[in-house]
């Protein structure tokens, strides 16, 4: 459920109570104090999505850019799947490959000069953000863990980089994301990175100073 941004959404949208599960104790924190004055509508629980099981099935369960780290997919899913109440439903967004993501690949690109070598790609299907970029496996993921009706709606859209200038979209792309662990990795001065990045998201500001 990450920092509670979606738990708030689902409330807005007219649910009667949402119980956020996530792995990170900091996240969940924030998510507690986002919700402070919704805390007879919100419970937050720090645990693993994929084992965890609850006393008290769910209506529907919803994820957004969560659930493609599962280690054990099926698994993780079938779990999922036995939480629900009888006719439950399950709704998640999830990236498209790499290459079809800009947030991802520009900065990627913008980065490559500084580093000692490029990024090796993981095996189809590891988990991470792209784990479930084919959607053919990603439906048969989600049948092989019980779940039926699978419906797959692509989305192509602007979505806004965290930063209120571009200077600090630079920056937190070199602290979060994909291209993050690449530099944390090989251990990389982020100035000089920084620098290229702001060339490179110039390509993607709007007039309200946002790159999207």
């Amino acid at each position: 459920c990450g920092s509670g941004a979606l738990s708030l959404a689902a409330i807005d949208a007219g649910a009667g109570h949402v119980t956020g599960v996530d792995v990170s104790s900091q996240m969940l924190a924030v998510a507690r104090a986002r919700t402070a004055d919704l805390s007879d509508k919100t419970s937050f629980i720090e645990a693993d999505a994929s084992a965890w099981q609850t006393t008290t099935p769910f209506d529907q369960l919803i994820s957004r850019f969560g659930v493609m780290f599962f280690a054990d997919p099926v698994a993780a899913f079938a779990n999922l799947h036995a939480q629900m109440v009888p006719g439950g439903g399950l709704t998640f967004a999830c990236w498209k490959a790499l290459k079809q993501n800009n947030w991802a690949r520009a900065p990627m690109a913008a980065a490559l000069p500084f580093l000692s070598e490029p990024p090796t790609a993981p095996p189809p299907g590891t988990p991470g953000p792209f784990a479930f970029e084919d959607a053919d496996r990603t439906r048969a993921l989600l049948t092989d863990a019980g779940w039926r009706d699978v419906t797959i709606t692509p989305w192509t859209g602007k979505l806004q980089l965290s930063g209120d200038t571009i200077e600090d979209a630079a920056v937190r792309l070199t602290r979060f994301g994909p291209l993050s662990r690449v530099l944390e990795e090989q251990g990389v001065d982020m100035a000089p990175v920084q620098a290229a990045l702001q060339t490179t998201l110039a390509d993607f500001l709007e007039a309200d100073g946002k790159v999207r």
